[in-house]
């Protein structure tokens, strides 16, 4: 039943925002009672964290992944597809945490919640930056590059495509890969290594 609450609230945030989903209209989505929210959560606010915790996709494996191709393959091709994984992510993620903005106690709610549990997306962000200076530390990457910043550009890349799928008209964008593959063009020179090595 709790899975199915999520299940139930996930949808009705994704495609009728935040302020629709009271503990009623959730009930209704899940075909359950709205007593029946309260045997499994405390209040909304409770179920909601659920949600961001629970009912979001995550890069987990990508990241899993690409700490495993450290030193293996193209860095360019691993971060290829990474940028792939993390715009699937970005784009089912920001339609949920988008309304979070509008409430202040319910965003300072599922924040800590999400730190506490490191699964906020400065998890996401400390992965690529791990991946970058472990390339870094054999000579695949620029030594003067900083591995936190080009986790930053790549990702914000990443978020921005996804944001504009939402803002935008469909024929607005290149579609993902194709897009994914721009992105780490446009960054790979900075990251060439300024000895001999392969990216």
């Amino acid at each position: 039943m709790r899975h199915r609450l999520i299940e139930a609230a996930t949808q009705v945030i994704r495609t009728r925002g935040l302020a629709v989903a009271t503990s009623k209209e959730i009930a209704r989505e899940a075909n359950v009672a709205v007593g029946s929210i309260y045997n499994h959560f405390v209040d909304k606010t409770d179920l909601i964290t659920a949600v961001m915790l629970e009912g979001l996709p995550t890069l987990d494996d990508a990241l899993d992944q690409l700490r495993l191709r450290v030193g293996r393959g193209t860095v360019q091709g691993n971060l290829e597809e990474l940028s792939q994984a993390a715009i699937m992510f970005f784009a089912q993620y920001l339609p949920l945490a988008g309304g979070l903005f509008t409430d202040a106690e319910l965003h300072a709610a599922v924040r800590t919640k999400l730190i506490t549990d490191r699964r906020d997306l400065s998890t996401v962000h400390d992965g690529v930056a791990y991946y970058l200076a472990q390339e870094q530390q054999i000579s695949r990457i620029n030594r003067n590059v900083d591995p936190t910043v080009a986790a930053a550009v790549l990702l914000g890349a990443c978020s921005q495509y996804a944001l504009l799928t939402h803002m935008s008209r469909p024929d607005a964008l290149p579609e993902a890969a194709r897009y994914a593959t721009l992105t780490v063009f446009m960054i790979l020179p900075a990251l060439e290594p300024d000895i001999a090595g392969t990216c």
